[in-house]
């Protein structure tokens, strides 16, 4: 038994898994929405539709960095149960660059459904999230 998990071990640190990097973007070369302009206060989309016609809403921070064009990553960020997407950016301060946690970055933060899809009768004190 010991020797069978050594062995296993042994093998398994032996292989050779290869980083594979995608391919460099060269931005969307697209403007902003009129209302909306990079570094200050993020931006609530209150009604941005999924694939199936859910109406979700989310808080966007655009770096004050950003420049049309070039390349800028993005960064989603989750809020736990019983939370909601102002709470988790206060807790992550991706959309604070003096702290330097993200210092170029778009920062999303979506805010969750109101009952969980996946089992929407199995936890019926899910129906009270907000």
């Amino acid at each position: 038994m010991t020797f069978t998990l050594l062995t296993t071990l042994l093998l398994a640190s032996a292989i050779h898994i290869p980083i594979i990097n995608a391919a460099p973007s060269t931005g969307c070369n697209k403007p902003l929405p009129q209302d909306q302009v990079p570094g200050g206060e993020s931006y609530l989309i209150p009604d941005f539709r999924t694939t199936n016609g859910t109406t979700r809403s989310y808080l966007i921070h655009i770096p004050s960095n950003y420049k049309i064009g070039t390349p800028t990553p993005l960064i989603f960020s989750f809020h736990g149960h019983g939370k909601d997407a102002a709470g988790q950016e206060k807790l992550s301060q991706f959309s604070n660059e003096t702290v330097g946690w993200n210092p170029g970055a778009f920062a999303v933060y979506p805010n969750g459904l109101p009952v969980c899809p996946l089992f929407p009768h199995a936890f019926p004190f899910l129906k009270k999230i907000k």
